[in-house]
Protein backbone atom coordinates (compact mmCIF):
# COMPACT_ATOMS: atom_id res chain seq x y z
CA UNK A 1 0.00 0.00 0.00
CA UNK A 2 1.30 3.45 -0.91
CA UNK A 3 2.12 6.01 1.73
CA UNK A 4 -0.49 8.78 1.81
CA UNK A 5 2.21 11.43 1.47
CA UNK A 6 3.15 10.08 -1.96
CA UNK A 7 0.47 12.37 -3.41
CA UNK A 8 0.90 15.20 -0.91
CA UNK A 9 -0.07 17.75 -3.58
CA UNK A 10 -3.55 16.20 -3.54
CA UNK A 11 -3.96 15.31 0.12
CA UNK A 12 -2.84 18.56 1.77
CA UNK A 13 -5.26 20.85 -0.14
CA UNK A 14 -7.96 18.19 0.25
CA UNK A 15 -7.52 18.09 4.03
CA UNK A 16 -7.55 21.90 4.17
CA UNK A 17 -10.86 21.94 2.28
CA UNK A 18 -12.26 19.34 4.69
CA UNK A 19 -11.21 21.46 7.66
CA UNK A 20 -12.72 24.60 6.14
CA UNK A 21 -15.90 22.71 5.32
CA UNK A 22 -16.33 21.64 8.94
CA UNK A 23 -15.37 25.07 10.26
CA UNK A 24 -18.23 26.57 8.27
CA UNK A 25 -20.64 25.15 10.84
CA UNK A 26 -19.01 27.13 13.66
CA UNK A 27 -21.02 30.32 12.96
CA UNK A 28 -24.22 28.30 13.38
CA UNK A 29 -23.01 26.97 16.73
CA UNK A 30 -21.88 30.47 17.77
CA UNK A 31 -25.32 31.82 16.88
CA UNK A 32 -26.85 29.39 19.39
CA UNK A 33 -24.56 30.63 22.18
CA UNK A 34 -25.67 33.35 24.58
CA UNK A 35 -24.50 36.85 23.67
CA UNK A 36 -21.91 36.90 26.48
CA UNK A 37 -20.15 33.82 25.07
CA UNK A 38 -20.14 35.12 21.49
CA UNK A 39 -17.45 37.67 22.32
CA UNK A 40 -14.91 35.20 23.72
CA UNK A 41 -11.56 34.78 22.03
CA UNK A 42 -12.16 31.30 20.49
CA UNK A 43 -15.42 32.45 18.92
CA UNK A 44 -13.79 35.60 17.53
CA UNK A 45 -10.87 33.57 16.10
CA UNK A 46 -13.28 31.17 14.40
CA UNK A 47 -15.24 34.10 12.99
CA UNK A 48 -12.00 35.62 11.70
CA UNK A 49 -11.18 32.34 9.91
CA UNK A 50 -14.65 31.67 8.53
CA UNK A 51 -15.58 35.29 7.77
CA UNK A 52 -13.66 35.69 4.50
CA UNK A 53 -14.88 32.31 3.27
CA UNK A 54 -18.48 33.20 4.09
CA UNK A 55 -18.10 36.54 2.27
CA UNK A 56 -16.84 34.73 -0.82
CA UNK A 57 -19.70 32.25 -0.58
CA UNK A 58 -22.19 35.11 -0.23
CA UNK A 59 -20.87 36.53 -3.51
CA UNK A 60 -21.52 33.31 -5.45
CA UNK A 61 -24.64 32.09 -3.64
CA UNK A 62 -28.08 33.35 -4.75
CA UNK A 63 -29.46 36.22 -2.68
CA UNK A 64 -32.53 34.16 -1.75
CA UNK A 65 -30.42 32.05 0.62
CA UNK A 66 -30.95 33.43 4.15
CA UNK A 67 -27.97 34.47 6.24
CA UNK A 68 -28.35 31.57 8.68
CA UNK A 69 -28.24 29.05 5.81
CA UNK A 70 -25.04 30.56 4.41
CA UNK A 71 -22.71 28.28 6.45
CA UNK A 72 -24.56 25.26 5.07
CA UNK A 73 -24.11 26.63 1.55
CA UNK A 74 -20.42 27.17 2.32
CA UNK A 75 -20.10 23.53 3.38
CA UNK A 76 -21.71 22.47 0.11
CA UNK A 77 -19.32 24.71 -1.86
CA UNK A 78 -16.33 23.21 0.02
CA UNK A 79 -17.54 19.72 -0.89
CA UNK A 80 -17.90 20.78 -4.52
CA UNK A 81 -14.39 22.25 -4.43
CA UNK A 82 -13.05 18.93 -3.11
CA UNK A 83 -14.73 17.07 -5.96
CA UNK A 84 -13.31 19.47 -8.53
CA UNK A 85 -9.84 19.18 -6.95
CA UNK A 86 -10.04 15.37 -7.13
CA UNK A 87 -11.08 15.50 -10.79
CA UNK A 88 -8.31 17.96 -11.67
CA UNK A 89 -5.66 15.81 -10.00
CA UNK A 90 -7.04 12.65 -11.58
CA UNK A 91 -7.14 14.21 -15.05
CA UNK A 92 -3.57 15.41 -14.52
CA UNK A 93 -2.51 11.77 -14.12
CA UNK A 94 -2.63 11.14 -10.40
CA UNK A 95 -3.55 7.59 -9.38
CA UNK A 96 -4.39 6.95 -5.75
CA UNK A 97 -4.19 3.21 -6.06
CA UNK A 98 -7.82 2.77 -5.07
CA UNK A 99 -8.55 0.76 -8.20
CA UNK A 100 -5.95 -1.77 -9.24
Amino acid sequence: MMDWMTHWYFHLPDKMLVLLGWLMFCPLIAWLLPQALRTTLPVRVLEAVTGPVLQAVRAITPAEVPKLALPLAAGIWMTAARMVWFLVCTLAGMRLGLIT
